[in-house]
């Protein structure tokens, strides 16, 4: 069997309830109901996720995940701690022996449903980034091969990188797939933020800047993320920040909009192995994130490298973000400022990357001034927001020409009402 969910539980009754939930929502599944019985299946089969209890006779979950986790082959399923042990040490414990995420019971059954997606989302998303990976480094070797190779190869030379390119093409549009399924659908933002536009316009076919948008406890979470490049390595850095943001959230729904940046950091760090040091990777995503509170009278805005603009009664207020990236900075580590902000009916709030004002044009081609840029946002903030938006658009295209898109591009405007 393929593509399944291994279920993990002593309890039987527990087994038929999750089993029911998984069939219902279209997932296959296998059922375990010790340690040891789970480790049996997983010598000759690889689940896409695995749902582990704790609690359980002669080898306890935390004992199973850990001998996952030394395990070459299998350390990379992600683990969901399953369980009625909910004091906050069990919880450390389940992540720091390799669980992915941990969800108490009794549990919804709705929330373990999209929980259990998003990581079956996620690992097949680094399945298939693994794999392309892999192909594109057999391709540059390949090539390296062929350019030693004599004149009377050309043409085979040719036909074999026409046919690369194209499954690289082929292998970056699917991957373009993915990565705007795990953007929040727009159906799901217009929920949440019904006065809003979000232009959104990658420079290649996958794009360095993503946006984030989430409810958890009445509150509404908004996020502009600009990372690293754009195109693959742009992707791959979006594809991580999107997930730690979901893990960060997870564990705390109620995390002030600072400390989610300052733990957004450390992970970055921690998974591009950045200690500091002048030579080692610089990769790093720039962010504006604020919390809209449920009443709509106020919001917690936390920026590293990426400011709110609030217009209020056709003035622009700045907020100013901080002077350091997510991730690699050489400077003194300090923890991100948190901005608590009182807000009034009808203000009008801007985040955007740098792309769109970075764009080369006009008369003289060069780039837009970031005072420009607040002018053109106080003279659209008095129309509709899908307006605003294809003003937005069709000043950018004048303002280009001909000129190439040399950056991706993301604005998101949102109405206070």
């Amino acid at each position: 069997m393929e593509n399944f969910v291994l279920i993990v539980d002593d309890n039987l009754l527990n087994l038929k309830i999750l089993s029911d939930i998984l069939k219902g929502n279209g997932l296959k599944y296998a059922v375990a109901q010790s340690g040891e019985e789970a480790l049996s299946i997983l010598e000759d089969m690889e689940p896409l996720l695995i749902l582990l209890d704790i609690m359980m006779p002669v080898m306890d979950g935390y004992e199973v995940c850990r001998i996952l986790k030394q395990n070459k082959r299998l350390k990379e399923i992600p683990v969901i701690f399953l369980t009625a042990k909910t004091d906050p040490e069990d919880v450390v414990k389940g992540f720091s022996v390799g669980g992915i995420d941990y969800v108490t019971k009794p549990f919804n059954a709705a929330e373990l449903v999209v929980r259990v997606k998003n990581h079956i989302d996620l690992r097949i998303s680094h399945k298939v980034i693994k794999t392309q990976t892999r192909r594109l480094m057999e391709y540059n070797a390949s090539l390296e091969k062929m350019v030693e190779e004599r004149t009377h190869k050309i043409l085979i030379q040719k036909e074999i990188i026409e046919n690369k390119n194209r499954e690289i093409t082929e292998s970056i549009l699917y991957a373009r797939k993915i990565q705007t399924a795990i953007l929040p659908p727009g159906d799901f933002i217009q929920t949440l933020l019904p006065e809003r536009f979000i232009l959104y316009q990658p420079k290649d076919i996958v794009s360095g800047d993503f946006y984030w948008i989430a409810k958890l406890n009445d509150r509404v979470i908004c996020v502009t993320a600009d990372c690293t490049g754009h195109g693959v390595p742009g992707a791959f850095m979006s594809l991580l920040g999107i997930a730690f943001l979901n893990e960060i959230l997870s564990l705390n729904p109620l995390i002030h909009a600072n400390e989610i940046l300052n733990v957004l950091s450390e992970k970055i760090k921690t998974a591009l192995h950045q200690t500091g040091q002048k030579m080692e990777s610089k990769d790093g995503i720039d962010i504006a994130l604020y919390i809209l509170e449920n009443d709509l009278t106020s919001l917690e805005y936390a920026g590293a490298n990426i400011p709110l603009f609030i217009i209020r009664n056709g003035e622009l207020i700045t907020i100013e973000p901080d002077r350091m990236p997510i991730g690699f900075y050489l400077g003194d580590i300090k923890s991100f400022t948190n901005h608590t902000i009182t807000l009034c009916k009808n203000d009008l709030l801007y985040t955007s990357s740098d792309g769109y004002r970075d764009q080369f044009g006009g008369s003289n081609n060069k780039k837009m001034k970031r005072q420009d840029f607040k002018k053109i946002l106080i003279d659209i903030s008095k129309y509709a927001m899908d307006e605003q938006k294809k003003i937005l658009e069709n000043y950018y295209y004048t303002w280009k020409g001909n000129e190439e898109q040399i950056d991706d591009i993301l604005v998101i405007g949102v109405r206070i009402k």
